[in-house]
């Protein structure tokens, strides 16, 4: 089950510092698959290595991938449905197209692709895993694999958007624009600030925050 960033609502911080949405736990993640951030749940302890159920189902992780049904199989499906879609059984039975449907029936299908199409989404655009896992690595090797609130290092460490994801598609693989975290200071700062659009100005409010209370 996916839990994206634009879609956080019920979802609340323990006091174990858990994600808990209902009865269920979650734990910041990266989908393997689309690489979009999500919370993901725990099975026999470890994470969920995709997002949903649609990407559970992309590529060789689908068990009919590269796979074609066999011409028997073929044959008894097409004897299964001979004379179930004649005559008053066919839905579109006494109905004719109109002229401007004909129309784009015959048009060229290249026209309705990418940003042509009706149900064109900008926003669903998602980095490659490759590039996200060089972002990451970059920034943890910036920061000397240090967490850069409370300066811990050889503990579990985390990429953080300084402007949040969500919001700021042409920062999203920006060095300039992340900082590593351990695990604690991650969740303190969605728990101080909430989930998506988060700015830079709170980073650097949170990390104050953490200083003045070491003082």
């Amino acid at each position: 089950m996916k839990i994206c960033w634009d879609n956080l609502e019920n979802v609340y911080i323990s006091l174990n510092n858990n994600f808990r949405k209902g009865n269920r736990t979650y734990y910041l993640n990266i989908c393997e698959v689309c690489g979009e951030e999500c919370l993901s749940v725990m099975r026999d302890n470890k994470l969920d290595d995709v997002c949903s159920v649609s990407c559970s189902k992309k590529g060789d992780r689908n068990s009919f991938y590269n796979k074609i049904h066999s011409t028997k199989q073929k044959e008894k499906w097409s004897k299964e449905r001979k004379g179930t879609n004649k005559g008053q059984l066919n839905p579109f039975f006494g109905k004719k197209h109109s002229k401007i449907t004909k129309e784009k029936i015959s048009g060229p299908r290249e026209s309705m692709r990418g940003e042509n199409h009706p149900r064109w989404n900008p926003s669903k655009k998602v980095r490659e895993i490759r590039e996200l896992r060089e972002w990451r690595t970059l920034i943890f090797e910036r920061d000397d694999w240090t967490c850069q609130s409370c300066y811990k290092r050889g503990i579990e460490i985390q990429a953080h958007h300084l402007d949040s994801y969500n919001r700021n598609p042409h920062l999203r693989k920006d060095i300039d624009n992340g900082k590593t975290l351990c695990k604690n200071c991650h969740i303190g700062f969605h728990k101080m600030f909430g989930f998506g659009n988060n700015t830079k100005e709170q980073y650097y409010v949170y990390v104050e925050k953490k200083q003045c209370l070491k003082e």
